[in-house]
Formats: C-alpha cells, sequence, structure tokens
C-alpha cells in the first residue's frame, strides 16, 4: 500500500475544516499521512485541529504567522515527510469522494520512468456551501498537458494534485520568487521535466461559497465577465512568471528556449510576432487563445 502525505494550509477554516480531515481521513487504499500548516487563524480552527491530534496519530499541524496561501503551501513542502511514496495539496473546505488518491496513485504508477517529476490533476466537481447542487467542471481540456499550456494558463487546480517526491524536491529547492501560485509553479515544472496526468474524471467536491464563488456561473454572461476578469489579473503576470521560471531553473529545463522568448518577448515589435506565431504555446479554450495571441502583440501579458 502506498503512502501519501497530504498538505493542507488552513486559515479560518473552523466551518469546513473538519468535514474536509474527515474525507481525507476516510481514502481507501493508501496510507495517509495528514500534515496541516495554520496560516494565523484568528477563530476557532487551531482547537479543532487539537482535538484530532487527540485521536489520530497520523495528522501533524504546526502553527505560523499570516504569510497568504502562496507561502504557507511552499512552506509545508519544506517540511514534507521526505520518506512517503506521494504528496497531495489539500483546501481546507472542500470534500474528497473515498477513492480520490487511490485513483491518482494508479495514473501515476503507470509511467515506468518514476524517476522524473510527475504530477496529477484532474476536473472537479462544483458544489455549494452544503455539498449539494452538484455540478461538473465544464471547462474542456481540448489538448494534453503540456509546457507550452502551463506558460499561459494552470489547468492543474491545486486540491487535485498529487504528486511524486522526485517533483517535491525538484521544487522545493527551485521555488519562484513571483506571485505564481504553488499550484501552477508544479504544471510548469513537472510538465518540462517530466510527465502531467489529467484526469478528465472528477473525485473531489470543490465547494463553493462567498469567498471562493468560481464555477457555479453558468450561464453565458457571468462566464464572459469571469474571462473579463481574468485577464484583468494577467497583466505582466505571464511575463513575470517566465522570467522566474527561467532564473529558478536555466537552461535545465528542455523548453528553455522559449521560456526566454516569453521572458524577453516584450523587448521590440519582432520577438512579439514571433511568440504570436508560435505553435508550442496555447491556452485550451480556442477563444481564449486567439485572445491571448492579441494581448502578447499588445505586450499585455
Amino acid at each position: 500500500m502506498k503512502s501519501v502525505q497530504v498538505l493542507l494550509s488552513c486559515y479560518n477554516g473552523e466551518k469546513y475544516i473538519a468535514e474536509q480531515i474527515d474525507s481525507i481521513m476516510n481514502q481507501k487504499g493508501v496510507k495517509v499521512k495528514l500534515l496541516i500548516r495554520d496560516d494565523g487563524s484568528t477563530d476557532s480552527t487551531r482547537l479543532i485541529l487539537k482535538k484530532y491530534l487527540e485521536h489520530h496519530s497520523n495528522i501533524q499541524f504546526f502553527s505560523g504567522k499570516n504569510i497568504g496561501v502562496q507561502k504557507s503551501f511552499f512552506n509545508l513542502l519544506s517540511r514534507a515527510d521526505v520518506q512517503m511514496d506521494y504528496y497531495a495539496f489539500a483546501d481546507q473546505d472542500d470534500f474528497w469522494l473515498e477513492g480520490k488518491l487511490q485513483r491518482a496513485i494508479a495514473c501515476l504508477e503507470s509511467y515506468e520512468d518514476s524517476e522524473k517529476p510527475l504530477l496529477y490533476a484532474s476536473k472537479v466537481i462544483y458544489a455549494d456551501e452544503t455539498l449539494e447542487n452538484l455540478e461538473r467542471f465544464s471547462y474542456n481540456v481540448r489538448r494534453a498537458p503540456s509546457f507550452g499550456n502551463a506558460l499561459l494558463e494552470n489547468i492543474c487546480i491545486g486540491c487535485t494534485e498529487v504528486f511524486n517526491g522526485k517533483l517535491r524536491d525538484m521544487v522545493t529547492k527551485h521555488q519562484p520568487q513571483s506571485d505564481i501560485m504553488h499550484d501552477w509553479w508544479l504544471y510548469m515544472t513537472a510538465s518540462s521535466f517530466g510527465k502531467v496526468f489529467f484526469d478528465e474524471e472528477a473525485h473531489i467536491y470543490y465547494r463553493q461559497h462567498q469567498n471562493n464563488q468560481i464555477g457555479m456561473n453558468n450561464n453565458w454572461c457571468d462566464r464572459w465577465k469571469n474571462r473579463i476578469r481574468n485577464v484583468g489579473k494577467m497583466k505582466g503576470l505571464i511575463r513575470r512568471q517566465a522570467q522566474d521560471f527561467y532564473r529558478a531553473f536555466g537552461d535545465l529545463g528542455g523548453y528553455h528556449v522559449i521560456t526566454k522568448q516569453i521572458a524577453s518577448y516584450k523587448d521590440n515589435v519582432r520577438n512579439r510576432y514571433k511568440i504570436v506565431r508560435q505553435k508550442e504555446i496555447y491556452r485550451q479554450n480556442r477563444v481564449d487563445d486567439i485572445v491571448y495571441r492579441i494581448l502578447f502583440l499588445m505586450g499585455y501579458l
């Protein structure tokens, strides 16, 4: 039976964290350890966690000052047990179906070269606060995961990610300096140096509430409003991330040429046209892909 250490960062999670921990403890076919970092909660989260420690020897938690979700998860990675077979990220407010980790490990074990960094991610089932009104992840992943895709978007939601020790070691040694999220950085690293498995099946209820209302808006108007908001958040981000990745890994990556192209694409118009014509980079949605190429021409990304 394979061992998995689940890395969970929480902040003021008293409302849902017990339900999430229970779903993690109920995983079938794997040996689970849970490491929790409390990111400076001011509610009763830590009291809840202490009660779990009284009854579960495979749960550990520690507290720290509030540093935000990105740094909190990278801190968890650096503290992970190096003896584990696999690792997984968890958010405080979701619910895992009992076969989630078993399914992920089966996918990862199917790859022959275990010495490469391996990453598993999947679709999710959106749910409301009561874990009802379930709705399947509707975003179409039309092309296989790749570094060219990872340079422009993250299709690997952190709470679905399961990965091997090789990827954990690589990411721990080569951390970003920019504001890139932990799950996106893993997608970039694994797709550059190893293998990414994207599961079209969903094994997690991705709870949507007032602090996380991103997936349940399914009408055409709301989807486009969300796209516009996301573009606003992307200003300069793609270029910074490419610069950061090249700084962290240099010529180690097999795709360092395309990384350098994006990192320096704003230097002149010729570079911008090179990026626009570059077929190796793409977004999954065809309309998004066209829009982003226009934004590259404008020097926005």
